[in-house]
């Protein structure tokens, strides 16, 4: 349904969305999906077993197991390049699982427990360290 340039477009803008952290997405049995204006965005491995390649299906509903599918593009190893959309579809699900877990509060936590053991910044390691 989608053309090469509208998918880029439509990967782009979800993924925009997603890193300004105005799009919210879940993890629900090994998939993120996000719901907006009555259209589901479904990222999955497409063997479902959690690696790639993955699949953004776009579907009318607001249920990822029971919508009615628009359209699915499948990701593509490599760098992503401007005019590819499949190349677009690994960093758009990565920055949807940041989202989905929270990644960066995380980092904020972690960090914040070990500065409690010592607030050195920046860290001082190797050679830096006198004996």
């Amino acid at each position: 349904m989608f053309t090469d340039a509208e998918w880029v477009r439509l990967i782009d803008k979800l993924r925009q969305l997603t890193e300004q952290d105005k799009l919210k997405w879940e993890i629900n049995s090994h998939m993120l999906s996000t719901t907006l204006g009555g259209v589901t965005y479904t990222i999955a491995s497409k063997d479902r077993d959690g690696v790639a390649p993955w699949t953004l299906t776009v579907a009318e509903g607001s249920d990822p197991w029971a919508s009615t599918q628009l359209d699915r593009i499948m990701s593509i190893g490599g760098p992503e390049t401007q005019q590819e959309p499949r190349s677009k579809v690994a960093p758009l699900r990565e920055a949807a699982l940041r989202q989905a877990v929270g990644a960066a509060q995380l980092l904020d936590n972690l960090l914040a427990d070990l500065n409690e053991l010592d607030p050195t910044e920046p860290p001082t390691y190797g050679d830096d360290i006198p004996f």
